[in-house]
C-alpha cells in the first residue's frame, strides 16, 4: 500500500514539474520567433524592422531616421551572406538570444554620398537582448543591422535605376548627380566582397 501511495505521489510531482515547465518552452518559442522575425527583416533590408520589432533606449549611430529606419544606401551596417539562429534563454520578462552571421563586409561613414563599403569577412555570433512587453517580445537596443548582400545590391540597383529614369525626364541637380555616383561606387565596392 505504501509503494502505491509513493508511486502516485511521484506521478503527481512529476506531473506538476512537467506542467510548470511547459510554459517555459512556449516563452522560449515566442521569444525565438520574435528574434527570428526581427533578424530576417533586417537581413532582407526591410527598412522599418526596428519600428515593428525593437525598442530603442539608447541613441543609434547616425544614418537612421529617429534611430529606427534602415536606409540601405546610407545607414551604417554589416553586409552578410548568411545567418543562423542559435537559440534563446528566457528569464522572466527578459531573454537573451544568439544569432550567428557570416559577414562579408561593412560600411564606413554615414550618408549616401560619403558611405563606403569595405571587405571584412568573418563569422560573428551576436547576442540580442529581448524584453516582453504588452505587445509581445521585442528586441532591445539591437546592434548595427546585418543586411544580406542580395538585399543590399537590390536596393542600390533599384535606387540607381530610379535616378536614371528621373534623369531621362528632367535635368539633375548636383546632389542628384552625386547620389548617382555614390550608388555606382557602392555597387562596385559591393562586387568586391
Amino acid at each position: 500500500m505504501m509503494r502505491i501511495a509513493l508511486a502516485i505521489c511521484t506521478l503527481i510531482i512529476v506531473g506538476l514539474a512537467t506542467s510548470s515547465c511547459a510554459a517555459r518552452p512556449a516563452d522560449e518559442r515566442k521569444a525565438l520567433q520574435a528574434l527570428q522575425a526581427f533578424c530576417l527583416q533586417e537581413f532582407n533590408g526591410v527598412q522599418d524592422a526596428r519600428y515593428t520589432h525593437a525598442t530603442l533606449t539608447e541613441p543609434m549611430p547616425g544614418g537612421y531616421a529617429d534611430g529606427h529606419v534602415l536606409d540601405p544606401d546610407a545607414s551604417p551596417m554589416r553586409i552578410v551572406r548568411a545567418m543562423e539562429l542559435e537559440g534563446v534563454r528566457v528569464q522572466g520578462d527578459t531573454a537573451e538570444g544568439w544569432v550567428r552571421f557570416e559577414q562579408l563586409g561593412e560600411t564606413l561613414g554615414e550618408g549616401s554620398n560619403t558611405r563606403r563599403i569595405r571587405q571584412n569577412v568573418r563569422s560573428e555570433r551576436i547576442a540580442y537582448r529581448l524584453r516582453l512587453t504588452e505587445a509581445g517580445w521585442r528586441v532591445l537596443d539591437p546592434p548595427l543591422p546585418r543586411v544580406s548582400i542580395v538585399a543590399t545590391r537590390d536596393f542600390l540597383l533599384e535606387s540607381l535605376e530610379a535616378m536614371q529614369r528621373l534623369s531621362q525626364r528632367q535635368p539633375l541637380g548636383e546632389n542628384q548627380r552625386g547620389y548617382i555616383q555614390s550608388l555606382t561606387r557602392q555597387l562596385e565596392e559591393l562586387e568586391t566582397l
